[in-house]
């Protein structure tokens, strides 16, 4: 069974990966992450709708994106973890209840 690349929606031989050798060490738009940062910020504003672990995600995407280190990712990695689960978990748990 062939599998779809998740970065352009070509289709893949049967593989473990989920991007094509063509999609894979491409580089992302700079306007992607800034539109992409726009409507996160957007869907957690107000801030109250919030838990500490997406705004600790969030911590850490700009400062990936920005091309900074984040220590904490080699310093406690499985504390990193712990809060992109925590907030994959919300988000799921979310989208079934609509």
């Amino acid at each position: 069974m062939n599998r779809v690349c998740r970065s352009c929606g070509e289709n893949m031989p049967p593989t473990t990966r989920t991007i094509c050798e063509a999609c894979d060490g491409m580089e992302i738009p700079p306007n992607r992450l800034i539109n992409v940062r726009r409507r996160a910020l957007r869907a957690m504003e107000p801030w109250v709708n919030t838990c500490p672990a997406s705004r600790h995600l969030l911590i850490m995407a700009d400062a990936l994106a920005s091309g900074k280190a984040y220590p904490m990712l080699e310093e406690d990695p499985q504390h990193c973890a712990l809060t992109m689960y925590s907030v994959l978990e919300s988000l799921w748990k979310a989208r079934k209840m609509k």
